[in-house]
């Protein structure tokens, strides 16, 4: 795993970890990770430019989508997804984020089956962003 993978990696964990405790996500943590993510486009250029702005895209549409189900959506798992853009690039960013939520609706189904929980229940969801990337490093 290069230096790239690590930030991400570290990103997420901090990340996941802050959600997972406080239902919520780090300013600083994104502000920083973000400009870590955008030192490393000029110093590798791992994806073009147009493919690193389509996948800050796909944290934009996540805002937009917390906008419109009135926060149903955490704002700050959009503003997450903007970090994992600027790192990921399109593709690899969806990746994530369709892992992400594969993950969580399997978690969800097995909390509803078990009777832990109801349909409506707040879940952190960056924990599973981080599970989600895990198995993208791995595999």
């Amino acid at each position: 795993m290069g230096l790239r993978e690590s930030a991400l990696f570290l990103f997420l964990l901090i990340s996941a970890f802050i959600d997972a405790k406080r239902r919520e996500v780090s300013i600083r943590i994104l502000v920083i990770f973000g400009c870590i993510g955008i030192i490393f486009y000029f110093i590798g250029q791992p994806v073009s430019l147009g493919e690193e702005l389509l996948g800050i895209g796909t944290g934009v549409i996540v805002l937009c989508i917390c906008r419109l189900t009135g926060g149903k959506i955490g704002e700050g798992d959009g503003w997450l997804m903007i970090v994992t853009g600027i790192y990921l690039g399109l593709y690899r960013n969806i990746e994530l984020l369709s892992g992400g939520l594969f993950l969580s609706a399997l978690w969800a189904v097995g909390l509803i089956v078990l009777k832990k929980a109801e349909r409506n229940r707040e879940m952190p969801f960056i924990p599973f962003l981080f599970l989600s990337y895990l198995g993208m490093v791995v595999v």
